[in-house]
């Protein structure tokens, strides 16, 4: 189905994850312990370059990225600490000793438990603001999107499928069609997750938007040297009227509107039930709440009397997925790449193979094995509500039915006389769909807040190193894009090792990403295959996946992988480029002055295999 396409038009014309604390922020240390003034910021990116041709990342691409980076840390703390936000006041939390000396305001001492609780306010604050610009990010999406891909469109030569990593028109990035700070944190991203991406890319038909990638010149441009995003009125008037949301997160509505998936009873939900009056003396309820945005949100349907939950809201999703499927020819998440590039591949025409294709066995396991049972799922007279479990059990029932298998495979003739097994290949794609629901009501192959999150965390680090304000920043991102090239090395020589990069090297992979054309071309070229991330792997496997890559490094580059990033460290390496050999002399209580100040790099949570 065709939907407006007011958006392209403007952009062809012309003109429960940990959350990252609330600490104060290190200071910014140049070699004369100063920051460097404003204008030689100013100078530092007036000259920078940026060219969509590149199918590398550059020196340039990571500063700029650097900049969008300390953008959104700027973004948390003014968040964070706009006091009375959605209600969430900070007199809630302290003591009537602090209220009357007006603690917080004066900057006086808390003690540790207020301090805690006070930081615990204000990560509130922003968990809720990313949930509303995840919310916001996905009405952009809707709208921009063009077109659905189709299951016929996976054979054969389609533009929409096997066309779309060759297509040759990126979309016409213009300053006028910027979305808002909060909308490019989430697009980020989703963006770092380039198989998560590239498959709702495809399903929405956005190839131009996958092929154009962050508008590196245009971000660079709207982010002034306080980290403040700025655009012009057109654009603000823009998003307002063909988006219909405020242009400013905060000043959205303060309830979401949401159909009930059973009797498509439209609501509008309090983002939050947490909100308290300034003065409120009562007994707090805590920060965990029922509203849409809430940790622990439960809302009944007042017309079928559904309670609708987050798990509900997952199931309701799949439910329209199946529906799109059966009804639209709008094949499953989970089916769309191979699990092992991660790239599209064409369904083959031969009859016999196309019935047993194994990526896209789940779409016939739906169709013709369990249409009537999953679309049950959200029936008025299903009790009690269902969960993704529910789902599960569904499923693997079927799996273990061999004349249902043999039905959705069209085995006939001597091959229905022995039993039929799924293959290895089906089953993962199975698993593969199915993870596109677990803890995910979002349109989306993941849950985009909890990605928004877990970036935070890196962004959180990159902004306490502050490589944006080094003397030797362009050197810097010189030396570690030569080590990420390194990097990818190791992983095209270990294919089946897990590889995890320092957070130098992560800069630029994640830098390059943010060209998701680039970087599938150039990674692939590689390593033949669309290198994935897993920042939630656990910590045992991290640490023992980082001591093998550091010895692989050391082994074949002769260099020690993870060092000191510290503005110190990174200057002695530029002197000795620059001076053929000559090392720059620094005392050593000069030297431990860096280091105190900053700390030194550790493996990436994001650990790329």
């Amino acid at each position: 189905m065709s939907k407006s396409n007011d958006f392209a038009q403007m952009a062809t014309s012309p003109g429960k994850e940990p959350l990252d604390t609330y600490e104060e922020a290190p200071p910014r240390y140049s070699f004369e312990n100063e920051a460097p003034p404003v204008e030689e910021l100013n100078a530092a990116f007036s000259s920078l370059q940026f060219t969509s041709r590149s199918t590398e990342v550059t020196p340039d691409t990571c500063l700029a990225h650097l900049k969008l980076l300390h953008a959104f840390n700027a973004l948390k703390e003014d968040v964070g600490y706009t006091d009375g936000l959605w209600g969430l006041y900070d007199s809630r939390i302290l003591s009537h000793k602090d209220k009357k000396s007006n603690a917080v305001q004066n900057n006086l001492k808390l003690d540790d438990e207020t301090g805690k609780r006070l930081a615990g306010l204000r990560e509130k604050r922003w968990a809720l603001f990313i949930a509303r610009a995840v919310d916001r990010y996905e009405a952009w999406w809707e709208k921009i999107s063009m077109a659905y891909l189709m299951e016929d469109d996976m054979e054969g030569e389609s533009e929409k499928y096997s066309g779309f990593i060759s297509n040759k028109s990126p979309l016409a990035w213009a300053e006028n069609i910027l979305p808002p700070l909060d909308v490019l944190m989430v697009w980020h991203a989703h963006m770092l997750n380039p198989r998560a991406y590239l498959e709702d890319c495809m399903l929405s038909c956005l190839s131009g938007l996958w092929k154009a990638g962050m508008p590196w010149e245009l971000v660079n441009n709207a982010i002034d040297t306080n980290f403040n995003y700025n655009v012009s009125n057109d654009c603000t008037k823009a998003w307002e009227n063909i988006i219909g949301r405020k242009w400013d997160n905060m000043e959205d509505p303060i309830v979401k509107t949401l159909k009930c998936p059973c009797c498509s009873e439209t609501h509008q939900i309090p983002w939050t039930t947490c909100a308290l009056p300034e003065e409120f003396e009562g007994e707090d309820p805590g920060l965990l709440g029922e509203g849409y945005g809430d940790g622990n949100f439960r809302y009944t349907c007042t017309k079928c009397g559904k309670i609708l939950t987050m798990e509900f809201l997952e199931v309701g999703k799949f439910v329209k997925d199946v529906q799109e499927l059966i009804f639209h020819d709008k094949p499953m998440p989970g089916t769309i790449l191979e699990n092992k590039t991660g790239l599209p591949k064409i369904i083959p025409r031969n009859l016999t193979f196309k019935e047993r294709y194994e990526r896209t066995f789940p779409n016939r396991l739906i169709k013709k094995g369990l249409r009537s049972k999953l679309l049950q799922l959200t029936a008025p007279e299903t009790f009690p509500t269902p969960s993704m479990n529910n789902v599960r059990v569904i499923i693997e029932k079927a799996l273990k039915d061999d004349a249902l298998i043999k039905e959705v495979e069209s085995v006939t003739g001597r091959d229905a006389i022995r039993r039929y097994r799924v293959g290895q290949t089906a089953r993962a794609h199975v698993r593969k769909m199915m993870s596109r629901y677990w803890g995910n009501r979002s349109p989306f192959a993941l849950e985009l807040g909890g990605a928004v999150l877990r970036q935070g965390i890196f962004t959180e680090k990159m902004n306490k190193i502050d490589w944006l304000h080094s003397p030797t920043a362009q050197e810097t991102m010189t030396r570690l894009i030569t080590k990420y090239k390194r990097f990818a090395k190791i992983m095209a020589t270990y294919p089946n090792e897990v590889a995890v990069p320092t957070l130098d090297v992560d800069l630029a992979w994640h830098t390059q990403q943010l060209s998701p054309s680039a970087y599938t071309h150039w990674i692939y070229a590689k390593t033949r295959l669309l290198i994935d991330h897993d920042d939630k792997i656990d910590e045992d496997k991290l640490s023992t996946a980082f001591e093998w890559t550091s010895k692989m490094y050391q082994e074949l580059f002769g260099e020690v992988y993870s060092e000191c990033t510290c503005w110190y460290c990174e200057s002695v390496r530029a002197a000795h480029i620059s001076s053929m050999g000559s090392v720059l002399r620094v005392s050593r209580n000069e030297k431990s002055m860096f280091h105190l100040s900053l700390q030194l790099p550790a493996p990436s949570r994001n650990p790329f295999y």
